[in-house]
């Protein structure tokens, strides 16, 4: 999300394990390890998978962006795998 994130905007990570928390402009976002919700802008996320524990905690797979880009840019985003 990061390295998506930051040609777009300001943008920055911060890790304090079991949670992580990714700021897109004004808006932020929180992961927790081993939970399936991410929390942005103080509002529970759609299921996401479970968020891999300790250093892979901040990769997620790309089909959850679908649902986490919009909430991030404020708006409709798709992002189309490998045609």
């Amino acid at each position: 999300m990061l390295e998506l994130l930051d040609p777009l905007g300001t943008v920055s990570a911060k890790s304090d394990p079991p949670r992580w928390r990714l700021h897109y402009n004004n808006v932020l976002g929180e992961f927790t390890s081993g939970k399936s919700r991410a929390r942005i802008q103080g509002r529970d996320g759609r299921s996401l998978g479970k968020i891999p524990h300790g250093e892979r905690a901040r990769a997620r797979p790309l089909a959850c962006l679908n649902s986490l880009l919009p909430r991030f840019l404020g708006g409709p985003a798709t992002l189309r795998e490998g045609i």
